[in-house]
């Protein structure tokens, strides 16, 4: 799966993976910038997202989506894996819109201060806060998913990860603690354990 997590489809848009699941951002997507994957899970009750980009990368993701016949509008919640700016800096384009975005206690404060001492903040209102936070073991229902968050410790202290179900396939949804390398994504942060 590694490799065709790299490559987009031949239109350029991501791929879709499932018939409820699509990616809509990846690694390379920006020249010259990063950006994450973000991956887009089409519900019942709406759109979920887990990490939602940046903000050069924000009107390529929406141009993506709506290839797919996704709408920006329909996203209801966003699910931080983790602080980094390319994970959550556009989360202020998905806040405007009346999504709800939760990650982390750990990161609250990286979501609102991080983005300045990166120099991605260019102006006061691409700051924003989350809804809510998240911890290991919690279990939350979103856009008819069941949502079983599991803390995964080492890229960040605040690194969460997802299990989802989706179109009958047990999906588990992390951010960078493999690289693109295949390395993992350690920091050095507490609680990371390599066996786990």
């Amino acid at each position: 799966m590694h490799d065709v997590l790299e490559l987009p489809d031949a239109s350029g848009a991501g791929r879709q993976l499932l018939p409820n699941l699509f990616y809509v951002s990846w690694l390379g997507m920006t020249p010259g910038q990063i950006d994450c994957h973000v991956f887009v899970l089409r519900g019942s009750a709406g759109l979920l997202l887990i990490d939602c980009g940046t903000p050069w990368g924000y009107e390529r993701v929406r141009r993506n989506m709506a290839h797919w016949g996704l709408a920006v509008e329909d996203v209801r919640t966003v699910l931080l894996t983790h602080h980094h700016v390319d994970h959550g800096s556009g989360g202020y384009r998905f806040k405007e819109l009346g999504a709800e975005i939760l990650g982390h206690q750990d990161i609250l404060t990286s979501v609102e201060c991080q983005w300045e001492a990166a120099g991605v903040l260019v102006t006061e209102h691409m700051d924003y806060r989350m809804d809510g936070t998240l911890a290991d073991g919690d279990a939350l229902s979103r856009c008819g998913f069941e949502i079983a968050v599991r803390a995964t410790p080492g890229h960040t202290r605040g690194c969460l990860s997802f299990r989802i179900a989706v179109d009958g396939q047990m999906c588990l949804f992390s951010g960078d603690l493999l690289m693109a390398d295949g390395l993992p994504g350690y920091h050095g942060d507490p609680g990371y354990c390599e066996e786990v």
